[in-house]
């Protein structure tokens, strides 16, 4: 699998986005933080894109949500990553109250993917509280202009076992080198990896191109997503 950062798959014939690191395309497949003191707060509301399908959720709507977000141990500022190529977003997950020991199971994966995409379904901009800021501090509001989109018709079906895997991002070689020198072993060791398609679609037997790879820490308990991959390119 290609691991493009910053690229998600597609959530049912949801359109493809293309944001710029090196050039990272995405789509979504199915559908938390970091902060020190010089708090970065999303200010700038942008234009909502004019819908036209199912599913538009405003871009203001989407920044205020995050600048609500509490700046406290589950929000905490991001991390500037100590190499380039690691994240199109703000940087690197902050280690307060980072949980390395923790485990997710496909389990939990199946109900942190479900809730973000029932907020999606439901046009909810609280769905930014399952990600971490290293995600939402994006430069220029990238993360609103991104889930800002009208992303077409709502994903049908929730996620099953069938659809979902996850795995210490230690046992994979080449992201989990990327991530130890951008962002230390410490986040490295601490994040999970998560592999989906779209739901009703068994990962085993998913295409590649269309399968979407995030990574997850436990922050407090809470599992926050913080890096969004593809194996489209």
């Amino acid at each position: 699998m290609v691991h493009d950062f910053f690229g998600r798959t597609r959530l049912e014939g949801y359109p493809k986005l293309m944001l710029v690191l090196a050039a990272v395309t995405l789509t979504a497949c199915g559908q938390g933080a970091s902060r020190p003191n010089n708090t970065q707060s999303a200010t700038t509301a942008t234009k909502a894109r004019p819908s036209g399908n199912a599913l538009s959720i405003n871009e203001h709507a989407i920044v205020t949500a995050i600048a609500n977000l509490p700046v406290n141990t589950t929000y905490p500022n991001f991390v500037p990553a100590k190499t380039a190529g690691v994240n199109s977003g703000a940087g690197c997950p902050s280690t307060l109250n980072l949980d390395r020991s923790a485990t997710l199971t496909s389990n939990e994966a199946v109900v942190l993917e479900n809730s973000i995409n029932a907020d999606l379904s439901a046009k909810n901009s609280s769905f930014v509280r399952y990600f971490d800021r290293a995600l939402l501090d994006m430069p220029s509001n990238g993360f609103a202009q991104l889930f800002g989109q009208n992303f077409g018709s709502t994903i049908s079906g929730s996620y099953t076992l069938a659809d979902v895997s996850t795995e210490p991002l230690a046992s994979d070689g080449s992201l989990a080198n990327s991530v130890s020198s951008a962002c230390g072993s410490s986040v490295m060791r601490a994040s999970w990896r998560i592999v989906f398609c779209s739901p009703n679609t068994a990962v085993n037997a998913c295409d590649p191109g269309i399968t979407t790879t995030e990574l997850a820490i436990d922050r407090n308990g809470q599992w926050l997503i913080w890096y969004l991959g593809s194996g489209l390119q």
